[in-house]
């Protein structure tokens, strides 16, 4: 079994049921439209941005680029809350 295909799974469906809960009622459909437009753009520039890191760094670069984005994102996060 693909455990990154589980994991998308539960983020995917975990996601859009807290925008549509912090969300206003009347609000609710331009969240969720927003929250796909936010994941259609990362699912189409991920790949391609990841695929010249790999041309220019190979498979480490590509790594160590996924492990910063992540790491910001967690201080981002945890300054934030």
């Amino acid at each position: 079994m693909n455990d990154f295909g589980i994991g998308m799974a539960m983020v995917i469906s975990s996601t859009a049921a807290y925008v549509s809960d912090i969300s206003k009622k009347e609000d609710i459909e331009t969240a969720i439209g927003t929250l796909s437009t936010i994941m259609d753009i990362g699912q189409t520039i991920g790949p391609i941005l990841g695929g010249y890191i790999l041309i220019v760094f190979s498979f480490g670069g590509v790594f160590l680029m996924v492990g910063a984005v992540l790491l910001t994102s967690a201080l981002i996060f945890s300054i934030i809350n």
